[in-house]
């Protein structure tokens, strides 16, 4: 059997993201052989960019 965590960061209107995993949540995946993917996705800072 296979286990991954998924992890989906949106940051929307200028915010800003942070991501914490705690020892116990990693020693926790780490005794299940457990993967984490962790995807970023921004919106652009300034909506008046030029594309």
């Amino acid at each position: 059997m296979e286990c991954k965590f998924f992890v989906v960061i949106n940051i929307e209107e200028e915010n800003t993201a942070s991501l914490y995993i705690d020892k116990e949540i990693i020693e926790f995946a780490s005794s299940i052989v457990a993967e984490f993917d962790i995807d970023l996705y921004t919106d652009p800072y300034d909506s008046n960019l030029n594309k």
